[in-house]
């Protein structure tokens, strides 16, 4: 999914299933973040991540992931101007 101002990209990888209590979800080991410029390095999410969203202005990536407690979502923000 390109950001709002289409300056990255964020591309997951393949999902797999999770059995969870019975109900399996679909989960992306990683996450890549791909700028459109070679001036800045791509960045990996690593980790069971769900779903992901882009700001408005594309400067952050919200994303959620399992948690290590048992049937807790955690959610995440990277701030695209803190990187590098």
């Amino acid at each position: 999914m390109w950001s709002p101002l289409g300056d990255f990209l964020a591309v997951a990888g393949s999902p797999r299933g999770l059995d969870i209590s019975g109900l399996i979800m679909f989960v992306y080991q990683d996450l890549n973040l791909v700028p459109d410029s070679e001036t800045v390095d791509p960045t990996t999410i690593k980790g069971n991540v769900l779903a992901f969203f882009w700001s408005p202005n594309g400067s952050k990536l919200a994303y959620v992931t399992l948690s290590r407690v048992r049937g807790v979502l955690t959610w995440n923000v990277l701030d695209l101007n803190s990187q590098g």
